[in-house]
């Protein structure tokens, strides 16, 4: 499907890869004018496209194109002289930098109906999407909030993180002990959520404010929609939450991890770095060795377990 955005020339997907130093080889036209991105599989000959296959074939009826410029393998370069290619040793990741010139730029400012606390400190090139509602909170340069996003009074936000539509920020969460007499009590919450920056939490996640010590959610972190995160969590730098995730309180994820769709993290354990939590998995004990991979068992005879559903 054609994505109608403005259009971009190559001389500025080149610009791109020189500013991530990027290695590449160009044989496209410098003046040539690219409408859209697009799949692979749904390329006609024009627009921005990668593909990862090593096939010369694929590519040589495409060599006479205008309007378009494919990413492609360098391995590729002895086969295919001249046309509009970028070969280059990851094909993917240079589409994803490139692509990004399409994306539409976000009007900068506060959107009328958003109700901010006037003790709240707004950076500079902040965007405010309808229906936010922000207490006294510190957000830092070029944030990004889209609609319906709650932040409390107790929320850090440093530097380029963005935020999407009906995320809740910095509430406390409910929770309970049980006095000497019997009856429940909940622990009062003094502390904070920091995030920090190049964050993306998507739609619909809740982060919670710490109790005696602070939530932290690491540099670069990117957290799915619908995920939650429970109070003194600390997530690492980089690490990757995909939808669904719960994550209870006290919880501690290294640097790099990847945690799948559904995973449900037990309060009071430590996830060292780079291990990976598969889709669906509950982690009830700690994982202190780093790279590893946690998965939900699985029946020893699939034909089995489902005949017995």
């Amino acid at each position: 499907m054609k994505i109608e955005k403005n259009n971009i020339s190559v001389l500025e997907i080149k610009q791109v890869l020189h500013e991530n130093n990027l290695d590449y080889i160009l044989t496209a036209n410098m003046d040539t004018v690219l409408p859209y991105p697009v799949a692979w599989s749904e390329f006609k000959g024009e627009g921005l496209t990668f593909c990862i296959d090593l096939d010369k074939n694929k590519f040589l009826s495409f060599q006479d194109s205008n309007n378009s410029l494919i990413i492609i393998s360098k391995k590729l370069r002895d086969a295919i002289k001249q046309g509009p290619f970028l070969f280059v040793d990851d094909p993917k990741h240079a589409f994803i930098l490139t692509a990004r010139l399409f994306q539409p730029k976000l009007t900068i400012g506060i959107h009328p109906s958003a109700i901010i606390d006037p003790n709240a400190k707004i950076g500079r090139n902040v965007c405010i999407g309808p229906l936010c509602s922000i207490g006294a909170a510190k957000i830092g340069d070029n944030v990004q909030l889209g609609a319906n996003v709650t932040i409390s009074e107790h929320v850090r936000i440093d530097d380029r993180v963005t935020i999407m539509s009906g995320a809740h920020l910095g509430d406390p969460g409910v929770n309970r002990t049980i006095a000497a007499d019997g009856k429940p009590i909940g622990f009062p919450h003094f502390d904070k959520l920091i995030i920090n920056e190049d964050v993306v939490i998507g739609s619909g996640t809740v982060l919670m404010q710490g109790i005696l010590n602070p939530t932290v959610i690491g540099k670069g972190c990117a957290i799915s929609s619908n995920c939650v995160i429970g109070h003194n969590a600390r997530l690492g730098k980089y690490v990757y939450m995909s939808i669904g995730v719960l994550v209870g309180g006290h919880v501690t994820i290294g640097d790099n991890s990847f945690i799948g769709l559904g995973a449900c993290l037990k309060d009071n354990i430590n996830i060292a770095e780079r291990v990976t939590v598969g889709m669906n998995t509950t982690v009830t004990r700690s994982c202190d060795s780093p790279g590893m991979t946690l998965i939900a068992p699985q029946p020893k005879n699939i034909g089995e377990f489902f005949s017995k559903i």
